[in-house]
Parts: structure tokens; C-alpha cells; sequence
């Protein structure tokens, strides 16, 4: 999957547009890498970012199997390292250590350790519809609950249909 995340990356980089990326969810593993090459990263304030080091967990054999296989993780954590530092401006150091302890980051830290530029925020927004302040209007509610129980008026009147056409069936 680091493979995956490169791409995506790369892709991001490579675009001649600006692009900004949301995580609303969880961005992990390879995806906390894809998003590292977004020119800007908006968080929500309930999603989080985690990083770790690169995994082979399928790796079996003799030891120059799994000397090589060692050998691919290191070059996969120096790639990925690499997409972090230019994202964050944090020290390799800082990014291996980070890795090591598979961190996981709120949106808060997430923006204080430079993984993304912001935490979204959903203040100011207007409002599109509200029962409690009025500003959806009480004809468009009555209109909605007085077609609620006709709809619940004609799916009795259906059923009943049913029933008698069962019955008739029967004779």
C-alpha cells in the first residue's frame, strides 16, 4: 500500500492546480502519505492523521529472504519519511521516532506538527433549516406531517386491498 500512497502523492504534486485536501475520517498509513502532497490540508476537528513505519506482513523464508524484505521496509520508510519532511519541515529524527511509535494525531496536533494547515471549522455557516428558531417556515411542516398521514392513510387502504384480495382468492 505505500506504493498506493506514493501515487496518489505524486499525483497530487504533479497536478498544476492547487488542491486541498479534507480529512474528515481517519487518514492513516498510506493515506497520511497521499495527502502529504496536497498544497493545503484541512482536518476536521474530529478526525485524526497516524503514521508508522512501512509493514510486510506476509514476509516468510531463510534469512536473506528476510534480510531483503528488511532491506524494501527501509527504503519504504526513507520514501516515506521523505513525503513528511517536505510536508512538515520536521526532522528526520523527529518523523523516525513518530513512525516508530505508530502516533496517531488529533486534529489539533495534526495541525501543530505541520501534517495539515487547518482545522476545518463550520462557524459562520447559515443556517439551511431549523425547527426550533422558525426559519423553516410552519407551513412547510404541517404540509409535511399532513402528507406523512395521508401517505400512512394509503398504504392502510393498500394493505387492506390485499387482505381482501387474499380472501377472494380463497373461495
Amino acid at each position: 500500500l505505500v506504493t498506493v500512497g506514493s501515487e496518489i502523492y505524486t499525483a497530487l504534486r504533479s497536478y498544476p492546480g492547487r488542491v486541498t485536501v479534507e480529512v474528515t475520517g481517519m487518514a492513516a498509513s498510506a493515506a497520511s502519505v497521499a495527502i502529504m502532497g496536497a498544497d493545503k490540508v484541512c482536518i476536521s476537528p474530529t478526525a485524526q492523521i497516524m503514521i508508522h513505519k512501512a509493514l510486510l506482513p506476509w514476509v516468510s523464508g531463510n534469512s536473506d529472504d528476510l534480510e531483503k524484505a528488511s532491506n524494501a521496509l527501509k527504503a519504504s520508510d526513507r520514501a516515506i519519511v521523505n513525503a513528511y519532511v517536505s510536508k512538515t519541515g520536521l526532522e528526520e529524527s523527529v518523523i523516525i521516532d513518530m513512525m516508530k511509535n505508530e502516533t496517531f494525531m488529533s486534529a489539533e496536533e495534526a495541525v501543530e506538527k505541520g501534517f495539515a494547515d487547518e482545522v476545518m471549522s463550520f462557524e459562520g455557516r447559515e443556517v439551511v433549516a431549523s425547527f426550533g428558531t422558525g426559519m423553516l417556515p410552519q407551513a412547510v411542516i404541517d404540509d409535511f406531517f399532513a402528507n406523512k398521514s395521508s401517505r400512512k392513510n394509503e398504504i392502510e387502504a393498500m394493505k387492506l386491498d390485499l387482505e381482501k384480495e387474499e380472501l377472494l382468492k380463497g373461495l
